[in-house]
């Protein structure tokens, strides 16, 4: 559970990191755009080439979380099974 715990929480920083730069790129964007078009054009370039991989990532880090989380109930479902047919 500390795992699952532990790889969804660097799987979302991981996400907003991306997110960030893809907002700050977009900031940029509309930064520079009154002064210089072709610059302005490049950032928001960047921005949109970033946010395929956040969508694929962001698809991949659900699958990879919900694959955790079935991982751990199913092992803790046979933990319990296994202590409850234990005899003392």
């Amino acid at each position: 559970m500390s795992l699952q715990t532990s790889a969804d929480s660097t799987f979302k920083e991981i996400l907003d990191a991306l997110r960030n730069v893809m907002s700050a790129c977009s900031s940029m964007s509309s930064t520079v755009a009154s002064e210089d078009s072709v610059l302005s054009g490049k950032w928001s370039s960047i921005a949109d080439t970033i946010s395929s991989p956040i969508a694929t990532a962001d698809a991949t880090i659900t699958s990879i979380s919900s694959a955790l989380q079935s991982f751990v109930q199913q092992t803790l479902t046979n933990e319990q099974t296994a202590e409850s047919s234990l005899v003392w």
